[in-house]
């Protein structure tokens, strides 16, 4: 049976109060691997040490939200230990003053191919297809004339959106974006959002997973890559009976799905769910 399998790394102890560092592993039915941030540098070797253990020898997608280090800095673990054939990012953010240069310089070393994919582009892989939801294509780069919080808070509004399918069973990865930017994808995508797993935007912290934005998803399960998920967010979960992981409580949480059945594992032990 061609099963999709997912994983959410545990990044303790390297993560702080807040848990910065994003990074998701992908196994599609057909072979392929897609590795979803890198978190930071500390973290990034440690995710790559997993990887070489679970026989990884080749990312054939990264994928960078957005340029912040807390999603690429460990980048450079991964391609010094891993081959990485495609990177796959917006463009947007490249001159922002926090941009991740150590992420641009690695991807220009090795010479890795790069794909710029923003609203509306498409890709399939075997039986999955990646859908890329934002940011939109004519998003123009902010200006460097403005403050540090104005550029990094752009950088965020701007994260690459983007949904994963497999027969039954979906996933959003939704990088930083605030609620702005919930608002502009409910606008423009609406029902095409809906997703069984949503990856909770921007930490757990509460500029984003707005109620409207859970109710256009209507995910079945969430995941927050954070240590400090705040509670509003965590209210709002619960009284739309999500069901939300988080690797800093449940450990390393893994997904495998064939399309129809999903099996969630973790520290807290086994689920099943009909898709």
């Amino acid at each position: 049976m061609q099963n999709l399998k997912m994983i959410f790394f545990n990044q303790v102890p390297y993560c702080d109060f807040y848990g910065n560092g994003d990074s998701a592993f992908v196994e599609l039915p057909d072979g392929k691997t897609i590795l979803i941030d890198s978190s930071k540098k500390e973290p990034g070797s440690d995710i790559t040490d997993k990887l070489i253990k679970m026989g990884v020898r080749q990312i054939d997608f990264f994928i960078a939200t957005h340029l912040h280090s807390d999603h690429t800095e460990g980048f450079c673990e991964v391609a010094n230990r891993i081959l990485v054939k495609c990177v796959i990012m917006s463009g947007y953010g490249k001159k922002s003053i926090e941009s991740d240069v150590t992420f641009l310089e690695a991807v220009q070393q090795y010479r890795i191919p790069v794909k710029k994919m923003r609203m509306g582009d498409r890709m399939n892989i075997g039986k999955v297809e990646l859908q890329f939801l934002f940011p939109p294509r004519d998003v123009p780069e902010i200006s460097s004339d403005k403050s540090y919080v104005e550029q990094e808070t752009n950088s965020n509004l701007y994260s690459m959106v983007f949904r994963i399918s497999y027969k039954k069973f979906s996933v959003l990865f939704t990088g930083d974006i605030y609620e702005q930017s919930e608002k502009q994808l409910i606008y423009e995508e609406g029902n095409c959002l809906r997703s069984t797993v949503l990856k909770i935007p921007h930490h757990g912290n509460d500029t984003s997973t707005s109620q409207a934005f859970l109710d256009t998803v209507k995910p079945q399960l969430a995941v927050t890559m954070c240590r400090n998920c705040e509670w509003t967010v965590q209210q709002r979960l619960s009284n739309s009976h999500i069901v939300l992981y988080a690797p800093f409580c449940d450990g390393q949480i893994c997904m495998t799905t064939d399309g129809n059945f999903l099996k969630v594992s973790c520290d807290k032990g086994d689920s099943q769910l009909t898709l």
